[in-house]
């Protein structure tokens, strides 16, 4: 878990937070390990916000044919979220693997 405080801290260095302010986010975060394959967000939930550290994850989406649509890639060390289902709090139209 160390390598999550270290991205935390690299990426908020400039806002000069507190140790007590890094302990709290820093256990805002639940260790998640998936396999290949393993959905980490399925289309019609509400996205969370994803610390990737390693690996690879791809977000995709369907088109009126039911063939897969690529939108992103993500390669770790990362955030990985929905950003119009995590702000908007909406069902996501994607899914993220």
């Amino acid at each position: 878990m160390n390598e999550l405080l270290d991205f935390v801290t690299s990426h908020i260095s400039h806002l000069s937070p507190s140790h007590e302010a890094l302990n709290l986010i820093f256990h805002s975060f639940e260790k998640l390990e998936l396999n290949k394959g393993e959905y980490l967000l399925r289309k019609g939930k509400v996205s969370s916000y994803f610390i990737l550290l390693h690996g690879c994850l791809r977000s995709y989406t369907h088109d009126n044919t039911g063939e897969d649509i690529t939108t992103n890639f993500y390669t770790g060390p990362r955030v990985v979220f929905d950003g119009a289902s995590f702000f908007l709090n909406q069902p996501s139209q994607e899914n993220i693997v």
